[in-house]
């Protein structure tokens, strides 16, 4: 067993912080809650930050008592809850859960044995499915586990692993050390923070059993236009500055999934008829999609740019 393996098994404090930032979705939040309390895994504490909710989040996560710890701030959006949990989490891990999606019964269970077998690493993703209806959930078996262990991050985006922010699980001594998350009001903020650990030893993706359940629904940050493109501007901003760790020799590596967030935002913008600003994705990221030979994007988006552009004319008539 390595240092950090040592370490995750023998520090005070549980072994998770499940940590959780929301924002008017008391609707959707019981259901969340209740799957995290269903675990069998029960060395956990749960911090969940009220953004400035006014649809009465603040008291339906009062009436869970001590079986949670509430805090309530004015909207500061996500990357500013986040670390504000972060600074009073006690757990080894910090296990993401965003407001609206669902775990499996088995879903700590699964992370603990998985980071515990692999030396307690740096980062991991579960394994995601999306629903729209929350019996869908029946349809996930639980299953003998199965994960991948990889050098780092920046080595796993060479088999596109697929890391999405209610998938993440991430050592506490890790995040600290890189100032949390990015606080910016934009979109990607979790694909920032990944790249901010490119390099930290150890990245393990769960490829079976299902983990965690990704509701699909029109109130996604991932479906704003305009924090997406923000976000994937960001990205390429810092991309550019040598923000991100790995040098040169990583390069490649890091604009894979920067050039996935920004093929993403493209369509989400066009698809919101925003062609201006998919253009200058297209325009900004060209080259990079060329070397990786994405010729769908490269040939479909002006096509339907155009096409989107000559519909609204002749309605605009």
């Amino acid at each position: 067993m390595n240092n950090a393996a040592q370490n995750a098994e023998t520090r005070d404090g549980p072994f998770f912080t499940v940590l959780m930032s929301t924002y008017n979705r008391a609707e959707m939040l019981t259901q969340t809650l209740e799957t995290i309390f269903d675990q069998r895994f029960t060395d956990f504490e749960l911090i969940v930050v009220n953004d400035g909710s006014t649809d009465g989040t603040r008291e339906l996560i009062e009436g869970y008592g001590d079986k949670l710890t509430a805090i309530h701030q004015d909207n500061a959006y996500l990357g500013a809850a986040r670390n504000h949990g972060l600074s009073v989490a006690r757990g080894r891990y910090i296990a993401i859960m965003d407001d609206d999606d669902l775990w499996l019964p088995w879903t700590l269970q699964v992370y603990h044995d998985a980071l515990v077998a692999h030396g307690c690493p740096a980062q991991m993703v579960g394994r995601m499915e999306r629903f729209i209806d929350p019996r869908q959930a029946a349809q996930w078996a639980e299953q003998p586990m199965k994960a991948t262990l990889y050098e780092n991050y920046l080595v796993a985006c060479d088999v596109d692993a697929d890391i999405y922010s209610p998938t993440s699980v991430i050592r506490a001594d890790v995040l600290r050390s890189i100032g949390g998350w990015q606080t910016a009001r934009v979109g990607c903020e979790d694909q920032d923070t990944w790249l901010r650990m490119g390099e930290r030893d150890g990245f393990v993706r769960i490829e079976q059993p299902v983990t965690i359940g990704y509701r699909t629904h029109t109130d996604k940050s991932c479906g704003n236009p305009q924090l997406m493109y923000d976000g994937a501007m960001m990205l390429l901003d810092n991309e550019r500055a040598g923000v991100y760790p790995g040098g040169r020799t990583n390069r490649r590596r890091r604009m894979t999934p920067i050039c996935d967030i920004a093929r993403a935002a493209t369509w989400v913008a066009l698809l919101d008829g925003k062609v201006g600003l998919a253009g200058k994705l297209y325009r900004r990221t060209w080259c990079w999609q060329v070397r990786f030979g994405r010729w769908k994007y490269l040939l479909g988006t002006p096509v339907y740019a155009v096409g989107k552009v000559l519909r609204r004319r002749r309605h605009e008539r």
